[in-house]
């Protein structure tokens, strides 16, 4: 009779409700831990030394429970496409092949595979209809099940047969509805009966007996009657399993009723010889040990699982707080806040989840974020520049673990930049340039990078750039791949970014040969380095040795160069494990922001590396690093600093010298020569222009008068403003009448003392400008005859200027 065996296999097929997770609850002295809570459809499963496998119907998961997250996921086979049910999974001593049995509803087409967990390839083993349970005993391996079409047919325990032929041999019928059964470290085989009218009990057959019969080609196979009854058992067992205590462990399933979890007490013959371990109102599948159970160690566990429920965990052992899951990269801009960090996703304690306290123990940059541990959330604000190792610990029940992440901040650089980004350059997903076209140098935004492409060797020095995204393969052929898996792009890394090689010159310069200031770029290591210094190589070794203690470095060293001359050399420390302590060690694995500004000017930039690690060629450690987002200042125009004033002078004047020494500036290059010329001149009949180094002469046509306008062009650094004034030519006026004694200033060249006669008692308003048409002088009420004072002033040549109600007069003054 196979009615049980028809039904659980429906149950399979469809998910039921999600029941608590607390389903197993535990007899005094044992604890219970529930792991993949939310895995809602676990069919089959098995328990390795490191590793959990589960299968849900369409995937087999391999699972590291206390680490939590899949770490490898096989399909199923590929051939095999009919609708089946996963059977059982179980492991091979060494842990390599993983058996799988599938069934199907018509029990026409059930199969046996093996799986190669490394490799990830299933080959078909055998056909077995209505296969339930694998285990192997010395070179054989034992399967429980029909062997039958026929649900009718009695449940029997079976060599399996792995020729292809499907010759499944007999060695044990058991009767009653399929249940799973166990091998000991002995040989002795135990199974659990499961009649569905009873009567039911936990029986043993003994190695010899069963190395009699497996042997034996043509054996009568055992029965019932040839076991020990270990134990009366009051319903059908539904799966047995022997610990390596030799603890007997089996489950029990009423429908309607309780689900029992037991251990049979180790007294043999008629009664109930078995303590309960744990109840349950939900259906109690198979049931796979790790370890003694009784035996206080964290893992020495018994496992069984509830249908549409977590894998239940009963142990004697008090479990630790464990990490499930890594912490993820915390980053943000300067002064940004931390999005609110659930710690309870990343930690549990598996047998007291509500129990859990934790504290940012450590930032080993304080200045780089302030964050803080409110009940169960991780929140805060970014701070200054830099990156950061944080450890997050976890407690519960006065036992920790430590989690560990990075923190990364950057600035948010203001001004009016051009930035050199490699996004305006084109490139395939995944790829890169290295030069070997033989342009031998690439332009983004202002600046351009030079490279040396060796086409004997196929090998390359200075700058590629790239989208590579592989953060995860070591070495050589790896070498154009940023350890942030992509270019800078905020809290994400993604598009294109430029690779360095110092196995020659590393530089860049401007386009147009011009120089630049710069703000600053993005930095981190490439994964060829990066990976290097975490693990080693065949020619570097691994940054802090095997004990973390060696005082390892990288330092990526940048100067520039002007006009020949080389700028101070800044230092970026792309790791660092100097420090005596070793949770200060770091290794650049975000963009970091390195601030170029104190080098000024530049018209190129190098670049050099210094590692600990040295060998007889030089340095070990990978010569690479990577860069993005250069900020650039573009090169300012000069500006007109002081406007030159309209001037404006009688018939007949004599020539005026303007001085233009003041008038343009070059904000970014104020040391750098200024070139004045004039642009134009919309009257050269009545005003002649001339300029002599810094000083503009404007002669006059006689007997002329009008108005003409003069452009003056200030040049510097190839970029040019200009500035515009008027000159006015007038007809004499004068502020006396006609017959009035002629105004005059005295004395004139002065020491800086002088009076004005203006031939009249009238107050006239006074103003004195210097050539660049700055006023430095002011009287609203001047009377005539009255001292002015300008000995504060410079030396020079200064225009006087009266106006008055009959006219203005204008007169230049020399003071010594």
């Amino acid at each position: 009779m196979k009615h049980i065996y028809f039904l659980i296999a429906a149950l399979l097929s469809f998910v039921l409700p999600l029941k608590s997770q607390d389903y197993l609850v535990p007899e005094a002295g044992h604890k219970v831990a529930y792991h993949f809570s939310d895995t809602f459809s676990i069919q089959s499963f098995e328990v390795g030394e490191q590793y959990f496998y589960f299968d849900d119907g369409d995937t087999i998961y391999q699972m590291d429970p206390f680490v939590g997250g899949n770490t490898n996921k096989y399909g199923l086979p590929a051939d095999y496409t009919v609708a089946s049910y996963p059977s059982f999974l179980s492991l091979s001593s060494d842990g390599t092949t993983l058996w799988a049995g599938y069934t199907d509803a018509s029990n026409a087409d059930a199969r046996i595979y093996s799986l190669d967990t490394e490799s990830g390839t299933w080959d078909l083993m055998a056909r077995m209809p209505a296969n339930w349970e694998l285990q192997s005993w010395n070179d054989s391996l034992l399967v429980s099940g029909l062997n039958s079409s026929s649900y009718n047919e009695p449940n029997a325990i079976f060599v399996l047969d792995t020729s292809g032929l499907d010759l499944h041999r007999k060695i044990i019928e058991t009767g009653g509805n399929s249940a799973g059964f166990a091998i000991d470290s002995h040989g002795n085989l135990y199974y659990g009966t499961s009649f569905p009218a009873g009567p039911n009990a936990l029986y043993r057959w003994d190695s010899a007996s069963l190395a009699a019969v497996i042997e034996t080609p043509g054996a009568t196979p055992l029965e019932l009657a040839n076991a020990e009854k270990l134990s009366d058992l009051p319903m059908g067992a539904y799966d047995c399993e022997v610990d390596e205590g030799d603890h007997v462990i089996f489950t029990m399933n009423v429908w309607g009723g309780e689900q029992v979890l037991a251990t049979w007490n180790g007294t043999s013959g008629s009664g109930f010889n078995y303590e309960t371990l744990a109840v349950s109102d939900a259906w109690l599948g198979m049931v796979k040990t790790r370890g003694d159970y009784t035996i206080q160690v964290p893992g020495n566990s018994i496992f069984t699982i509830g249908y549409d429920e977590p894998l239940a965990d009963l142990h004697t052992a008090d479990y630790p707080p464990i990490q499930t899951k890594a912490l993820p990269l915390l980053s943000g801009m300067e002064g940004s806040s931390l999005s609110p960090l659930d710690l309870t996703d990343y930690f549990t304690d598996l047998d007291d989840p509500t129990g859990m306290t934790f504290t940012a123990s450590l930032l080993s940059v304080a200045e780089v974020a302030n964050f803080t541990v409110t009940e169960d959330v991780l929140g805060g604000n970014f701070g200054s520049s830099g990156q950061a190792n944080l450890v997050i610990e976890a407690t519960s029940d006065g036992r920790s673990v430590m989690g560990k992440t990075l923190v990364a901040a950057w600035p948010e650089p203001v001004g009016e930049f051009r930035i050199s980004g490699f996004e305006d350059l084109n490139l395939e997903a995944e790829s890169y340039w290295n030069g070997s076209d033989g342009s031998e140098k690439f332009s983004s935004g202002l600046a351009r990078f030079y490279n040396d492409y060796n086409s004997d060797f196929g090998s390359w020095s200075g700058w590629s750039y790239s989208n590579v995204t592989d953060t995860l393969t070591a070495g050589f052929m790896n070498q154009y791949s940023a350890i942030t898996g992509g270019g800078f792009e905020g809290n994400v890394s993604q598009g294109n970014y430029g690779v360095s090689s110092l196995y020659g010159a590393s530089v860049f310069d401007f386009n147009l040969d011009k120089a630049h200031a710069l703000e600053g770029f993005f930095v981190t290591n490439s994964t060829y380095a990066a990976l290097s210094m975490k693990e080693g190589d065949a020619f570097a070794k691994k940054f802090g040795g095997d004990d973390g203690s060696d005082p390892d470095f990288f330092k990526l060293n940048i100067w520039g160069r002007h006009d020949g001359s080389s700028t101070d050399t800044l230092e970026f420390y792309l790791a660092d494990f100097r420090d005596d302590n070793s949770d200060m060690d770091y290794l650049i694995e975000t963009w970091q922001w390195v601030d170029l500004s104190s080098l000024g000017k530049v018209d190129s930039l190098l670049f050099g590396l210094e590692s600990s690690d040295m060998g007889a060629w030089g340095m070990n450690t990978p010569a690479y690093f990577c860069v993005d987002d250069l900020y650039v200042y573009p090169d300012m125009a000069p500006v007109v600093a002081n406007p030159l004033p309209d001037v404006e002078v009688e018939k007949n004047a004599t020539d005026m010298p303007v001085d233009l020494s003041q008038v343009f500036e070059d904000p970014d290059d104020p040391e750098a020569p200024m070139g004045l010329s004039v642009k134009s001149n919309n009257n050269e009949n009545l005003v002649a222009t001339l300029i002599n180094g810094d000083q503009l002469s404007l002669s006059f046509t006689a007997d002329k008068i009008g108005e003409a306008e003069v452009v003056i062009e200030g040049s510097s650094m190839g970029l040019a403003v200009t500035d515009t004034f008027k000159v006015s030519v007038l007809a004499p006026t004068g502020l006396a009448p006609d017959n009035a004694v002629s105004l005059s200033v005295y004395p004139n060249p002065t020491t800086g003392v002088f009076r004005i006669s203006t031939g009249t008692d009238k107050a006239v308003e006074l103003k004195v400008f210097s050539l660049t048409g700055s006023l430095v002088h002011k009287n609203a009420t001047y009377v005539s005859g009255e001292t002015i004072d300008l000995k504060a002033l410079p030396s020079g040549t200064y225009l006087v200027r009266l106006e008055g109600q009959r006219g203005i007069w204008t007169e230049r003054l020399i003071k010594y």
